[in-house]
Parts: C-alpha cells; structure tokens; sequence
C-alpha cells in the first residue's frame, strides 16, 4: 500500500521542500528549501513507505498490481517493486514551493524531462529497475547524470511524484506520490498509501 502522511487515496499535496536549478551556468546548481533545511540536516533514520492498488471503482475485475514501496534514507532512496520484476522508475519534483518562481526539478520523470531558463535541456531521465529493485545514491550530476544516482536527496521526500513503467506491455504504468496526476497523459493506475 502507498501513502504519505495526510495524503488522502486521490488527494494532492503541495507541502515540502522545493529544488531550484540556477540557470546561466553550464552546470545548475541545488538550491535547498525555503524552509531551512539541508541535506545534512536529514534525520538519520529512513522512512518507508508502500504503494498498492487502490480499491476498485466499479465492480469490474481489476488487474493484480504489485506493491510499491519506496524508503528515503541517509545516503540514497531505494524502491521495491513486490514483482519483483523490470521496470523503470521516473521521478518529478511536484510540490513544496517550486512552481511559480522556483522551478521543480523533472529531469528524472522518464516522461518530458527538464528545460533550463537558458534552453538547457536535461533528460528525461529513467531509471532502470531489476528485479524489482533499485538504490540511488544522492548527488547526481544533473547535467550527467549516472546510473545509480539522483539528484534528489532525502529532504524532498514528501515533494516527489513517482512512475513505474513495466516491461511487461500486458502491465499498466503506476503512479503515485505527492502529485500522481503529473503522469496523466501516460493513463497510469494510480496507486495509494
């Protein structure tokens, strides 16, 4: 099951930490939070949370979906898929206080990716789940970005929107997080806490 705190089934939440990209320079820069935080300010301890199907709308027999869950630790995220299948994980910065003055950073969306005030574009990058499983180490390169790595850090957990893509073209993509309806041109089923 998947959920964040206070985040109703088909809610949206716009409380958290915003990312900033400063523009005009070859390569941006990660401005932290109007709320004062930092990365080394994270709490040590992890924290997970499960994604699964949300219950059906209508009576009709609905696609078995596996769980998702997703743990912000210390040094890097990690994500389980309960198929333990291969996937691909997009993320999106989609809430704190990026938006009308403070971009969100999207360049790992694995959907439109991210354009720079000065035209630069980044990604979109994917990230390549096996066996139902991936770790992203924190302090990715925007600009060049690794396997293996992200530019998110623990500090945006509550601002992050996820999606799964399947291999499996029998699967639908899944989406959850702080604003699933990021991925709507994708149909996604939108899984809750």
């Amino acid at each position: 099951m998947f959920a964040f705190h206070g985040l109703p089934t088909w809610g949206r939440s716009t409380t958290g930490v915003a990312l900033a990209m400063v523009t005009g320079l070859q390569v941006g820069c990660v401005v932290m939070d109007d709320e004062g935080k930092t990365p080394g300010d994270a709490s040590p301890q992890s924290q997970t949370v499960t994604f699964s199907d949300p219950e059906p709308d209508s009576g009709a027999p609905a696609p078995e979906l596996p769980e998702v869950s997703v743990t912000w630790g210390g040094e890097a995220v990690s994500l389980a898929v309960s198929d333990g299948g291969a996937w691909q994980l997009g993320m999106a910065e989609t809430g704190g206080s990026c938006g009308e003055n403070i971009p969100c950073w999207t360049g790992e969306d694995c959907h439109t990716g991210y354009t720079a005030a000065d035209g630069t574009a980044y990604g979109p990058y994917c990230h390549a789940i096996s066996d139902g499983r991936i770790e992203l180490a924190y302090g990715g390169d925007l600009a060049d970005l690794q396997p293996g790595t992200t530019v998110f850090q623990e500090a945006f957990m509550g601002t992050v929107t996820y999606v799964v893509l399947p291999s499996d073209p029998e699967l639908p993509c899944l989406a959850f997080g702080d604003q699933p309806d990021y991925y709507d041109a994708l149909s996604c089923v939108v899984l809750s806490l």
